[in-house]
């Protein structure tokens, strides 16, 4: 294949068939993918896709068949996402990370998490390119604000909970305490306490999240949004879905929002849960 594999791009021909140099590059990148195995999950691979753009694991026929009919996401001429070493030939964003350290196949589950969100997250920022290459050298300037949050987060994603700490780092805690609270329903208030408490057992110089607020502003610097839902207050039901703009329980019969006397104020539900939709990421 060429250097700058132009039949990524010419899915076409002129007539609207396949092009038979496409469907053989194709053939070629399949053949790649499937060669590098700390880049798959099982025998399936990153789906580099206009639609999917590498965030999803799809079976081998799947990915050949979606980029068939859809092509390459935009200006994926280097196969990061699929074990190619990183070779940008047209930098856009400059961090200050040394370049001994960036690696996607870092054992680090939590480095390679941030890595496929701030490759989400640059896509779009250059109109006359998609999806711009992130090109690590070490620099003497200070990084933008964008750049500083994947900075922020590759620091919380290596640096040790406390000195010594081997077992977890600053976003690993975080992101067990966020499925923990996730999993048993734990309120806000509920959350701060354990953590604050967590905190008072570890030592004194410990890097642990103290409150739910900081949680989610550490979060954010991955893209996962934070969504609030109204509830039933005694926990029959979400207001969700076609249950959306239902004004009480329909199971007990509750209301959905506080009673306020006098002007017209805002609505206030009488509870709230938070929603993290992780999937899209994961």
């Amino acid at each position: 294949m060429d250097a700058p594999r132009s039949w990524m791009y010419a899915r076409k021909l002129e007539d609207g068939l396949l092009n038979p140099e496409f469907v053989k590059g194709l053939e070629a990148f399949i053949k790649f993918a499937c060669s590098k195995p700390k880049f798959m999950d099982g025998s399936k691979i990153r789906c580099p896709c206009k639609k999917c753009i590498n965030r999803k694991y799809l079976p081998v026929d799947d990915v050949q068949l979606h980029l068939l009919r859809w092509g390459f996401r935009p200006n994926y001429h280097e196969w990061t996402a699929h074990g190619e070493s990183m070779i940008s030939s047209k930098p856009t964003i400059e961090l200050t990370v040394p370049i001994a350290e960036v690696s996607h196949g870092d054992n680090n589950p939590y480095c390679n998490m941030v890595y496929d969100a701030v490759d989400a997250q640059f896509q779009h920022m250059a109109s006359d390119d998609p999806s711009p290459n992130i090109e690590f050298e070490n620099m003497k300037e200070s990084p933008n604000s964008e750049a500083q949050k994947f900075y922020d987060m590759l620091n919380a994603a290596e640096e040790e909970l406390w000195p010594g700490c081997d077992r977890h780092s600053q976003l690993s805690a975080v992101a067990r305490m966020l499925n923990i609270k996730s999993e048993y329903h734990l309120s806000e208030k509920c959350y701060n306490a354990v953590v604050n408490f967590i905190r008072e057992v570890l030592p004194d110089d410990n890097k642990f999240v103290d409150s739910f607020y900081k949680t989610k502003k550490l979060i954010r610097g991955l893209g996962l949004p934070v969504e609030k839902i109204d509830c039933c207050k005694l926990g029959c039901m979400i207001y969700w879905g076609e249950d959306s703009s239902l004004t009480e329980c329909k199971f007990c019969g509750q209301a959905r929002y506080k009673s306020r006397s006098g002007l017209k104020k805002a609505k206030v539900a009488c509870k709230r849960m938070y929603y993290f939709p992780l999937t899209p990421r994961l």
